[in-house]
């Protein structure tokens, strides 16, 4: 026999799914207005940031939090309410969704970075003058911090549960393969085959790989001695 969701369970669902598009829609028109010349991160400088932070980060609780600026967390009305949230929480993971970084803490709660064009998270080891563009602390111990600098605040940061990742975060569900996961020859070739389309134009596209840009899907063209506007069949 198969088990119906409760009427109050529905209620709460749709409401999360509304706070989570409402949240979206406010970072997304956030970065609106930034300068057309700035570049988004790609997958490889994504990837060398989270190691960095996982390789550092892991295992420490966070002692203190503060946000210096409301730029990049457009998902609150507060910052108390972002500080809150995260003080005496342990980081257990630190992951990445396409060009998300995840921060997996010991509540299950995810804390997700995202740089846009211009953010940067750094370690800083002992205490120090307060950094140009210093956007949020976070204090792990008396010689760790992790400060998020963003000069232009295209960067986000936002706080999400298990439940909500499908709808904060669409690419964990209809997003392409990770190209750093390994994917055979033969798989790779039969989707080529099966997409229409340029060579470029199916590079960069969200639902066919995660996280690959215009410039290096150049890059990976030049390297293969293949035209962008080559079919992908």
């Amino acid at each position: 026999m198969s088990q119906t969701t409760s009427k109050p369970e529905l209620v709460k669902r749709r409401k999360a799914r509304e706070r989570a598009n409402r949240d979206r829609q406010g970072r997304i028109k956030a970065s609106a207005d930034r300068p057309s010349s700035l570049v988004d991160f790609e997958l490889p400088e994504v990837e060398i940031v989270r190691k960095e932070l996982e390789k550092t980060l892991v295992g420490k609780e966070i002692k203190n939090a503060k946000a210096v600026s409301m730029r990049c967390l457009k998902s609150f009305y507060f910052r108390n309410t972002f500080e809150r949230n995260v003080i005496k929480r342990k980081i257990k993971a630190v992951d990445r969704i396409g060009l998300n970084i995840t921060f997996e803490l010991d509540d299950d709660s995810l804390l997700v970075m995202h740089l846009g064009g211009s953010g940067s998270p750094q370690i800083v080891e002992k205490p120090t003058a307060k950094l140009p563009n210093w956007e949020v602390e976070l204090t792990f111990a008396k010689t760790c911090r992790l400060v998020f600098v963003d000069p232009v605040g295209t960067g986000q940061l936002f706080l999400i549960t298990p439940d909500e990742l499908e709808f904060q975060i669409p690419e964990s569900v209809n997003g392409g393969p990770d190209p750093l996961e390994p994917i055979p020859w033969t798989q790779l070739g039969d989707w080529l085959t099966d997409s229409p389309g340029e060579l470029k134009e199916r590079l960069t596209d969200e639902t066919f790989l995660s996280g690959i840009g215009d410039i290096y899907a150049d890059e990976i063209l030049f390297e293969a001695g293949l035209r962008h506007d080559r079919h992908s069949s």
